[in-house]
């Protein structure tokens, strides 16, 4: 499928992710999320021009649907069965490139930590020679309403040029993503 039969296929919500994900693979061929689900935002990142994804997740059944949905596309493409914090800490260490991160791990199961996204961006400060990739962070409304100048905060300790913006995907306006970038 062509990336236009691709986007026309979308629901709007995912209409808006993909156009994200499409303007910072101008500037980044690797894409790196977690929490795969289903593999549908591996599958927009490689439609949106990515040469590399990487995911993973805690349930077992949602990494084999997203490694079958991936199976078609012809990126490098690597999804893991295990937790964000594993996960980073074996693919961080391997990035040579820009990247554009995809923080929309939570842990619907109780299987480990509810929210590990300050835990990601500790191992992105800590792991990643690479101090200029896109960072997005999902579920800022849900998550994240009373702490968006700490999400900030940890994101500049990474690199102090990092510029911030808002871009709310769902119609209702209930959620949106924050993007860190920097030119």
């Amino acid at each position: 499928m062509k990336r236009d039969k691709y986007y026309e296929s979308l629901c709007s919500i995912n209409k808006k992710a993909f156009l994200i994900f499409e303007r910072h693979a101008e500037n980044a061929n690797i894409f790196v999320e977690t929490g795969c689900h289903e593999g549908d935002t591996c599958v927009k990142a490689a439609y949106a021009g990515y040469d590399r994804v990487y995911s993973c997740d805690v349930n077992a059944l949602f990494v084999a649907a997203a490694q079958t949905k991936m199976k078609n596309h012809e990126v490098e493409c690597e999804i893991v069965n295990t937790n964000s914090i594993e996960f980073l800490a074996q693919v961080l260490p391997t990035l040579t490139e820009r990247s554009t991160f995809w923080l929309d791990a939570h842990d619907t199961f109780n299987a480990g930590i509810p929210f590990p996204t300050w835990e990601e961006l500790a191992l992105i400060n800590e792991l990643c020679v690479i101090r200029d990739n896109n960072i997005i962070i999902d579920d800022i409304q849900l998550f994240f309403k009373n702490d968006i100048q700490k999400l900030q905060s940890a994101i500049l300790e990474i690199n102090p040029a990092y510029k911030f913006k808002f871009e709310t995907i769902h119609e209702t306006g209930s959620d949106h993503v924050m993007i860190a970038y920097i030119n």
